[in-house]
């Protein structure tokens, strides 16, 4: 499960939580599971982040 996050947003919730992108990409992706990443995960969707599953939007030709 992956959180899809507006580009400037996500450069604001790094700054506010004080995290490289690197991190939130992490957090963002589900790399992460620690507790930082989950508190990330849950600000993620407070600011209009939208859960979804990338193993269910393949794209068929």
């Amino acid at each position: 499960m992956e959180i899809m996050l507006p580009k400037g947003e996500r450069k604001r919730l790094a700054a506010d939580f004080k995290v490289s992108r690197m991190t939130l990409w992490r957090a963002l992706t589900g790399q992460a599971d620690t507790q930082l990443a989950k508190t990330l995960r849950k600000a993620a969707i407070e600011r209009g982040g939208v859960e979804f599953n990338p193993n269910r939007c393949k794209q068929t030709r």
